[in-house]
């Protein structure tokens, strides 16, 4: 379609005196398919450019109107896209209305996708105030849980979030219920956020995901039925796109015993259908349990992580029997830890090496390919290698790794032949697998002899069935 097709609107862009003309006129553009047709002629950019200045001199909906009618635009063309968020940077310093002031879904998702790569101080709140209050628009939740999470780490993003969901009072016949839904639609607009981005889970996470998902309850806990069903299973994945992305929590038991309260509020045996049933459930556990072997095999025996079992069973029993499954099934672990796990934690015959930050010369391989692990992650989502300070922590650890002969072996995102031996399948090692993608690298020693051992097997996770 020709420009001259769109030479009135062009002219009355360049003209523009009013809020609403600029919508208007972006509808058209739009629904003609023609914003690349359009982005290189003067009058589109002085359109721009116009439709910015007059934005703080609007009410709040035109002005919310006004900017979303503006990222829409962009988001039909990348260079338009570029010039839009050059034009409205000045405009954005300063906090904007509320996001519900919008009626319409749609034109909240484009209004939230100015702040995706801004960083002034009152977004963050802004973001965790809309993800609660959000209605409907679940592109727009999905939208603010991105800049949330590219902004802050995820223990005070969930923090923010939690404030938020406690003011929210439901005016409907079942509040509990509402609340409820409200919940599972947070959590399961935070999970892609967590898991496409450079993420860091801070250092309270486990004690954040716990007060998180209770706050939205303040005035009573679910019935038993689909909607808590549905909110168990988003959380429980929730957990598990934690723990196959940062590896680093896998060994702490705080992110599984966030899930205590919700495990509560159903009848043990409800619960342990639950578990059996629900992927994510399974695939969280399926995660504790390489923790507690990747664990094992470096002589350590952590009681609380074990302990953690009993968030996926019944009672304590089914949790003994759960772990009397892991000895049974790794023959290789050292005998007295088998023994220590069958017996969930009961005896030890040898000294108990009860954390990972005790195992001292028997785990530091372990630690430090840990550290490894989360160098080349951050080197990866920071391929520039932004900040000299990070260059330098990066530089410092590939010294340490060498000297002590140890390198990083694939790359996240890496397709690769599933080898058993070498690889940590999520979800547990089944058969039929043949090429998987790597979610957290392999690390491995050189020996004294030249061969290659294994300090720290990858976590992959099997094409085609993701979780």
């Amino acid at each position: 379609m020709a420009v001259g097709e769109f030479d009135a609107a062009l002219s009355e862009l360049a003209a523009l005196d009013r809020l609403e003309q600029f919508s208007a006129i972006a509808e058209g553009i739009l629904a003609q398919n023609a914003v690349n047709q359009v982005r290189s002629d003067e009058r589109f950019a002085q359109g721009i450019s116009r439709a910015t200045a007059l934005l703080r001199q609007s009410s709040d909906e035109e002005f919310l109107r006004g900017i979303a009618a503006l990222f829409r635009m962009g988001s039909a063309s990348k260079p338009v896209m570029t010039m839009v968020r050059h034009a409205t940077r000045g405009q954005l310093e300063s906090p904007i209305p509320p996001l519900d002031r919008l009626k319409d879904g749609e034109s909240r998702y484009y209004a939230a996708l100015s702040l995706e790569d801004l960083n002034a101080p009152w977004i963050a709140p802004y973001c965790a105030r809309g993800i609660a209050n959000e209605e409907t628009a679940e592109k727009a939740r999905a939208g603010l849980s991105r800049t949330l999470l590219r902004l802050l780490p995820l223990d005070q993003a969930l923090e923010l979030i939690a404030v938020e969901l406690g003011k929210l009072k439901f005016e409907t016949d079942e509040p509990i219920e509402s609340a409820t839904r409200r919940m599972k639609r947070v959590v399961a607009a935070l999970r892609p956020a967590l898991v496409s981005g450079s993420v860091t889970a801070g250092e309270s996470i486990g004690k954040a995901i716990q007060s998180f998902l209770l706050s939205g309850f303040t005035s009573g806990v679910p019935a038993a039925g689909r909607a808590l069903n549905e909110f168990a299973a988003e959380s429980c994945g929730f957990v598990f796109d934690l723990a196959r992305t940062q590896v680093a929590t896998i060994a702490d038991p705080k992110i599984y015993r966030a899930l205590g309260p919700i495990r509560n509020w159903m009848t043990p045996p409800h619960w342990s259908r639950f578990v059996k049933k629900t992927a994510p459930a399974q695939g969280l556990l399926a995660i504790l349990v390489s923790a507690i072997v990747l664990l094992g095999r470096q002589n350590v025996a952590d009681g609380e992580l074990l302990e953690a079992l009993q968030i996926f069973a019944a009672n304590r029993k089914e949790a003994e029997a759960i772990a009397a499954n892991i000895a049974t099934e790794h023959p290789e672990l050292p005998a007295d830890i088998r023994e220590w796990i069958s017996k969930f934690g009961r005896t030890r015959s040898t000294p108990v090496l009860t954390s990972m930050s005790e195992a001292r010369d028997a785990g530091s391989d372990f630690e430090l390919a840990g550290i490894l692990v989360g160098a080349a992650s951050l080197r990866s989502s920071s391929p520039d290698g932004e900040g000299r300070g990070v260059l330098r922590l990066l530089e410092a650890i590939d010294s340490l790794a060498t000297k002590r002969g140890m390198r990083v072996k694939h790359q996240i995102g890496d397709v690769i032949p599933y080898s058993p031996v070498a690889h940590e399948l999520v979800g547990g090692h089944r058969l039929g697998i043949a090429r998987v993608k790597v979610v957290a690298p392999l690390v491995e020693r050189t020996a004294a002899d030249g061969s290659a051992l294994t300090v720290l097997r990858a976590v992959v996770e099997p094409i085609g069935d993701l979780a």
